[in-house]
């Protein structure tokens, strides 16, 4: 009998494994590519970014995204209304810096969220910020940064977008 059920379970196993590895998804290929406007120390700094901008792209973000295909990237998360929520980093294979703008492009906060790749941990760790934000800047973070570094203060100009 068990000898039987080993091909199944076999079979089971590759497919969650298959289920489980990095890949681009339909979210991440709707962001549209745009420029936007930064301001850090007082200069400005022009940045490519995917904005993530309905539902699909929001739930979507850097889930899923292999290392190699998310390294240089950021995703701007654009929400209709300023809101508290939190971000989580499940199934996430990278570090990112993130942070939340309130409507008029003001800093909020910031801060590395560490990657959760498929299969670690049971529960996923929430990152919320100290108050409201109507914007979420994810900016993969290079591996040559110490995980443990705050990343330097910005704000956005809403309208660069």
């Amino acid at each position: 009998m068990m000898i039987r059920l080993l091909p199944l379970i076999l079979v089971l196993l590759s497919s969650l494994a298959v289920a489980q590895e990095c890949h681009l998804t339909p979210g991440w290929g709707a962001m549209k590519p745009v420029d936007i406007v930064l301001q850090q120390g007082g200069k400005n700094i022009s940045m490519a970014i995917r904005v993530a901008d309905d539902a699909l792209e929001r739930a979507a973000g850097y889930q899923w995204i292999c290392e190699r295909d998310a390294v240089g990237t950021a995703v701007l998360f654009v929400f209709p209304d300023t809101l508290h929520s939190s971000f989580h980093m499940r199934n996430v294979y990278v570090p990112l810096d993130i942070y939340f703008f309130d409507a008029s492009g003001n800093q909020v906060d910031a801060m590395v969220m560490r990657p959760e790749p498929p299969g670690k941990g049971l529960s996923p760790r929430y990152y919320q910020p100290a108050g409201s934000f109507k914007y979420a800047l994810e900016i993969a973070r290079q591996q040559s940064h110490q995980l443990d570094s705050t990343p330097a203060p910005m704000r956005l100009l809403p309208d660069s977008l």
